[in-house]
């Protein structure tokens, strides 16, 4: 489900308590007891644990959830991994599912990972070892790779010329989207997984 980012309520107690400290200081010209500071250190902390106000609104992309979701930069569509029913793009405005996109087309595909290019022209999806080039104005797949190793992340790169990979062998690859091949090879003491940037 996509909701808006919800907006925290103030605490009216956090406010008491911290106005009590305050007194306690100026009024008294010293400081509370341990028990009060206690107090008032878990006041705050709690206080961040606050109510939410419900959201603006809401659609559902997915049934059961989703493994990978990617929002374009202007925010007007949608890449859907769900657990269920493989790939999608989606117009965010019209909340419409406007093309489905799996890597095989006889069953749904579990998708790790999907992302835009910066201009939003292109998308990519990828799943354990394949990843797709999509354009997301036709809703075709223009690509379709076969990765050197088990695909973890996935960004995709300027313009789409490549995507940089974290994979499960230890390396991050820049891999060349056009063309096929391996850009450059970077390897790491571990698996490489989110967080990736291009």
């Amino acid at each position: 489900m996509i909701t808006n980012t919800p907006i925290l309520r103030s605490k009216p107690a956090l406010f008491l308590v911290i106005a009590k400290f305050i007194g306690c200081i100026i009024n008294k010209r010293e400081y509370p007891s341990n028990k009060f500071i206690g107090l008032m250190l878990s006041t705050i902390t709690l206080a961040g644990c606050g109510y939410y106000d419900a959201p603006v609104k809401s659609y559902q992309v997915a049934s059961k959830g989703v493994y990978s979701a990617a929002i374009s930069n202007s925010g007007d569509k949608v890449i859907i991994a769900s657990i269920h029913h493989g790939g999608s793009l989606w117009n965010h405005h019209e909340q419409a599912r406007l093309f489905n996109w799996n890597h095989n087309n006889q069953e749904p595909s579990t998708l790790t990972s999907t992302d835009f290019s910066y201009d939003e022209q292109w998308a990519l999806t990828s799943e354990s070892h394949t990843m797709v080039l999509w354009n997301p104005q036709t809703g075709e797949s223009e690509r379709f790779w076969t990765a050197p190793g088990e695909i973890l992340d996935a960004k995709l790169g300027p313009q789409a010329n490549t995507a940089l990979l974290g994979l499960s062998n230890h390396s991050a690859v820049l891999f060349k989207m056009r063309i096929g091949g391996i850009l450059r090879n970077f390897q790491h003491n571990g698996r490489v997984r989110k967080e990736l940037k291009h």
